[in-house]
């Protein structure tokens, strides 16, 4: 396998469960020509695993245009919530209120990256599932009046 992807690991490790899947992702991603020649070659074609049920549908998912395209989906969908946990989990912990504005502006990225017509029920139903855990852990309306009476994120101070 490493003969494949120079030497690179395909599962990475990260500081939080929802980063070392974005980064589990990206990496299969990047690989994905090199995870092809792999179930291609004749050492996994030859192999007592090839045979087996669980090797025929692990080379099927291989050479899925459809498994591929939700990889791609999901990465565009968790890049803009990456930086927002990134925000919260830094070293300077922002107030709720620049928590909500981030997740804003992140949400329309999400929206902006599946506009074509053909990725609108995909938006959708990635849309629901980040409003439904917003909306049970942090939508109150002490954060946006929170946000709205701080000056400071919507003019420059002098």
């Amino acid at each position: 396998m490493r003969k494949f992807t120079k030497g690179m690991d395909l599962v990475r490790m990260a500081a939080t469960r929802f980063a070392t899947a974005f980064l589990t992702l990206r990496s299969l991603h990047k690989h994905k020509d090199a995870l092809r020649a792999l179930f291609s070659g004749d050492v996994f074609t030859r192999s007592k695993v090839a045979k087996t049920e669980a090797g025929k549908k692990v080379y099927e998912i291989i050479f899925s245009t459809q498994f591929w395209n939700s990889v791609e989906d999901c990465l565009r969908a968790s890049l803009p919530l990456l930086v927002v946990l990134r925000l919260v989990d830094g070293d300077e912990k922002p107030a709720l209120p620049e928590v909500a504005a981030a997740m804003n502006i992140e949400k329309q990225k999400i929206s902006a990256s599946f506009s074509t017509q053909n990725k609108k029920a995909c938006l959708n139903r990635i849309m629901k599932i980040v409003e439904n855990r917003w909306v049970k852990q942090m939508d109150t309306p002490l954060y946006g009046a929170a946000l709205y009476l701080n000056p400071g994120k919507f003019y420059k101070m002098k």
